[in-house]
């Protein structure tokens, strides 16, 4: 791929043209739009940014989608074309889909696992932390390849991952761009869209404001946008065994050599307050018991068991719309059933009773919610494993290590449910060991 730079001094390192044709950018370095005039898959992309000098939209392929950002400068939603992506820190998102269709959470319990909905996925990573095999559960496994530079292949079987592929880190197919926190990345074109901000002096920090990894993408990896790292580095930083994360500079916006000469950019620094006269400090105690509720509701979200009150902690802090917490309750009441604070479901609308073979009303209003529940839990629940006593629980989920019962909406009925599934629990940890979790769930008689 055939490029120019631009004349010394002004922007050294942002090329003007790629395959022929022109690159625009605005004041502060960042690019605007490119088209690259030779053959293969990239079509015209246009780039419009905020006062942050973040991209809002990219319109790519003909189509355009747009972003959101959080108060902690990380992104935190996607729109495109009627769908929505809302990201819960950087372990969860849920999908939005069109019309009626109801969310799907996403979450990585583990850098290694991924729950999709009610699908479970095991990574097999690089020596990058990029994700090049997925094993799903119960069912086959795909396989991804990337170029040098990171750009999603196609051939020979490889299929590009959804959300997080190569450097364990969010890729968007609408725009062709990679999202590293701090900077938008091209892995086609081997570039960021925008200007590094931090001081060249630092470690892991190139002179060349528009390189990925100072040029050697083998070795290294730039995952938040900044300063790069060697791979050994990002392999521990992934699967947390190093005392640290990723290189943590302060900004400097008018280091040498910087192609943005930024008068309105981000600050960096997370945690800290601007005040009069631009001065940074931290102030751990304002808002301590916001954070501790929003910190309680990324667990909850990841762990893909959120309960109103997180719920509303992310609509408090930003992070979540009206509309979409509308559509996390309409998850909850989908067949009738919502799920409560502690986990527990319960079947607030009873179906009408339909007796069958002399049955009784009420046999048959259990035996319907029964048939009911069992698909409004999905299929990561196994309502036919009898356990070595002879007992077969309603329902046990294997991965997620929790057992369930379902009984009707009474004091007495729910009491012996719940010395039940205490029987249950004990058991399933003497089969399968580790730490089960057990829950009553509930209908209307």
């Amino acid at each position: 791929m055939a490029d120019n730079l631009d004349a010394p001094g002004e922007r050294p390192h942002a090329p003007v043209s790629i395959c022929g044709a022109p690159v625009s950018y605005d004041a502060n370095g960042n690019t605007l739009s490119y088209d690259p005039d030779g053959p293969g898959p990239i079509a015209r992309r246009d780039i419009a940014y905020d006062g942050e000098n973040r991209p809002v939209s990219v319109t790519a392929f003909g189509t355009a989608a747009s972003f959101d950002y959080g108060p902690d400068g990380e992104r935190s939603g996607k729109s495109f074309v009627g769908a929505r992506h809302a990201y819960l820190g950087a372990d969860a998102e849920v999908l939005f889909g069109q019309a009626d269709s109801l969310p799907v959470v996403t979450s990585w319990l583990h850098p290694d696992i991924r729950r999709e909905g009610q699908a479970t996925d095991v990574m097999v990573k690089d020596h990058l932390a990029s994700n090049r095999l997925a094993l799903r559960v119960g069912a086959g496994t795909i396989r991804s390849d990337y170029g040098p530079y990171g750009q999603p292949l196609t051939s020979n079987g490889s299929v590009p991952l959804q959300g997080k592929g190569y450097i364990n880190e969010r890729y968007d197919p609408e725009t062709g761009l990679q999202y590293l926190h701090a900077r938008y990345y091209d892995p086609l074109l081997a570039r960021f869209l925008t200007p590094d901000t931090w001081d060249p002096d630092l470690p892991g920090v190139d002179t060349n404001r528009y390189a990925y990894a100072g040029d050697d993408p083998v070795n290294g990896s730039d995952g938040n946008g900044h300063s790069y790292e060697d791979s050994h580095d990002s392999f521990i930083d992934h699967h947390g065994l190093g005392g640290g994360g990723k290189n943590d500079h302060s900004n400097s916006s008018n280091a040498p050599g910087n192609d943005r000469n930024r008068t309105n950019g981000s600050d960096d620094c997370k945690g800290c307050r601007k005040v009069a006269g631009g001065e940074d400090f931290l102030d751990p105690f304002m808002e301590a018991s916001e954070e501790a509720a929003l910190e309680r509701a990324r667990l909850n979200m990841a762990a893909g068991v959120p309960s109103p009150g997180d719920v509303e902690a992310y609509v408090k802090a930003g992070l979540m719309s009206q509309e979409e917490a509308a559509a996390f309750d309409k998850m909850w009441s989908a067949g009738g059933w919502k799920l409560g604070p502690n986990g527990s479901w319960k079947q607030e609308a009873a179906p009408p009773k339909i007796p069958v073979n002399g049955e009784t009303a009420s046999t048959a209003r259990g035996r319907q919610a029964h048939q009911n529940y069992k698909d409004a839990l999905g299929d990561g629940y196994d309502d036919r494993l009898r356990l070595p006593s002879g007992k077969r629980p309603d329902a046990v989920d294997l991965t997620k290590r929790e057992v369930r019962e379902l009984k009707p909406d009474n004091p007495k009925a729910i009491s012996r449910g719940q010395k039940q599934v205490e029987t249950y629990r004990k058991e399933l940890e003497s089969l399968y060991g580790g730490s089960w979790k057990s829950y009553v769930d509930t209908y209307r008689p």
